[in-house]
C-alpha cells in the first residue's frame, strides 16, 4: 500500500483549499522491550480479530511532496489490509516467542479449546506523515488496550501498552508497515511484562 490511509484526507483538504495549517501532533517516546519467550507450549492460547476504537478519526498531520509542505488532517479511514496487516502481527509476534497460538479456522472450537483468551484493540493512534511520489516517511505512535483471561485460574488481566514507529526517509513501503510496526512493538511490550508471563504460562 502507498496511499490508502492518508488519500482521502489529503486529497480533501487540497480540494477544498483549506488555509488553516494542522499542527504536528506529539510523539510519545515509549520503550521498546525485548518480549519473554513462553516456558512451554502446553497452553493453549486463542487471539480475537484485533481491531481499531479511537475516539476520532483524525490521529495527526499529514503533508505532500517532497518538501513535505501544508499541513492537513491525518485521518484514519479504517483501511481493512491495513487491520488484518495488524491482526496478523499481533498473532505472529506472539508465536515468534513459542507461545501456542491456535491458528484454526473454526474460532468458537480454538476459544473452547484455549487455555487463555486474549483480545487488543489500538485506542489511540497519533501519527505525521509525508507523502511525496518518493514514497512516505513519518512517525506513528499507537496505545493497545488488552485483556487476557485465563480459564484454568479465572484471572483477568487488562492493561495498556504502547508502541511507535519511525522513517525518517522517503520508503516506498507505504505508511501501512508504520502503523503495524508501532503495533508489533506495543505487543512486545506486553509480552514483556511479567504479570502477562505469568498468566500466559500457567
Amino acid at each position: 500500500m502507498k496511499k490508502g490511509i492518508l488519500s482521502i484526507s489529503i486529497a480533501v483538504a487540497l480540494l477544498t483549499g483549506c488555509a488553516a495549517t494542522v499542527k504536528p501532533v506529539d510523539i510519545p517516546q515509549v520503550s521498546n522491550l525485548k518480549g519473554i519467550e513462553a516456558n512451554s507450549t502446553d497452553v493453549k492460547a486463542y487471539i480475537s480479530d484485533f481491531s481499531i476504537n479511537l475516539p476520532s478519526p483524525k490521529i495527526g498531520q499529514a503533508k505532500t511532496g517532497t518538501l513535505c509542505v501544508g499541513g492537513t488532517d491525518l485521518t484514519w479511514t479504517g483501511h481493512t489490509p491495513t487491520v488484518a496487516a495488524m491482526d496478523t502481527t499481533v498473532k505472529s509476534t506472539f508465536k515468534d516467542l513459542n507461545y501456542n497460538v491456535s491458528s484454526s479456522l473454526l474460532k468458537e472450537k480454538a476459544r473452547n479449546e484455549a487455555n487463555v483468551l486474549i483480545a487488543g484493540s489500538v485506542t489511540d493512534m497519533k501519527g505525521n506523515l509525508c507523502l511525496s511520489i518518493d514514497g512516505q516517511k513519518g512517525d506513528v505512535y499507537a496505545e493497545v488496550s488488552w485483556e487476557l483471561y485465563n480459564k484454568k485460574n479465572d484471572q483477568t488481566l487488562t492493561l495498556k501498552t504502547q508502541g511507535t514507529s519511525s522513517n525518517p526517509k522517503f520508503v516506498q513501503a507505504g505508511d501501512t508497515e508504520l502503523f503495524v510496526a508501532s503495533v508489533k512493538m506495543a505487543t512486545l511490550n506486553l509480552l514483556a511484562n511479567p504479570e502477562v508471563h505469568k498468566l500466559l504460562n500457567n
